[in-house]
């Protein structure tokens, strides 16, 4: 007996020779999380990894970008399910708790496009990180009044060094896959 793999609203799973292809699959939205995104993803990953036959997982979005960072459009906060508009709205089903430093199967962002915020966040977990020339990619939370989540402090400054990092993540200024590549 073999376990059907879910139905996932938010997101494509391609398996090809050992590689899993996740899109993220909200293109009019730019690929913004939603709190169903998020447990997703996170329930997709999990997944993933307990098959031994999957030995990557490749994670990219579908249409013009790659995710334009958290859904804020309707008062939620993904992963959350709270929504600000709707105090009887239900959470969605919880998501498995996801530490990408527990995981066994490599994780690759392939940044096809804008990859902000939150949207730049996830990568930053993931074990390696490939993104097109002229991807728009930025840490805008100050832009929003917020502070930055997900450990992108920490994660960044261990990646390119803390003074390039704390220069990206308290400017919130946009910068191309090119420059990414550049300062590593």
């Amino acid at each position: 007996f073999v376990a059907a793999e879910p139905t996932y609203e938010t997101l494509l799973l391609d398996h090809q020779h050992g590689v899993t292809v996740v899109t993220l699959n909200r293109p009019e939205q730019m690929n913004a999380f939603n709190p169903a995104m998020t447990a997703e993803l996170a329930d997709a990953i999990a997944r993933l990894d307990d098959d031994d036959a999957v030995r990557v997982i490749v994670v990219t979005g579908a249409g013009r970008a790659f995710s334009a960072g958290a859904d804020m459009s309707g008062g939620s906060t993904p992963g959350t399910g709270a929504n600000s508009d709707d105090p009887e709205e239900s959470p969605p089903p919880a998501a498995p708790s996801l530490r990408p430093w527990e995981l066994r199967t490599p994780i690759i962002a392939a940044i096809n496009g804008a990859a902000v915020g939150m949207g730049l966040t996830y990568p930053l977990m993931w074990d390696i990180r490939v993104a097109a020339e002229d991807a728009k990619l930025g840490f805008v939370f100050t832009r929003r009044g917020l502070v930055p989540e997900g450990n992108a402090s920490w994660l960044l400054s261990r990646l390119i060094g803390a003074s390039a990092a704390i220069e990206l993540l308290l400017t919130g200024r946009i910068f191309t896959g090119r420059e990414a590549a550049e300062i590593g």
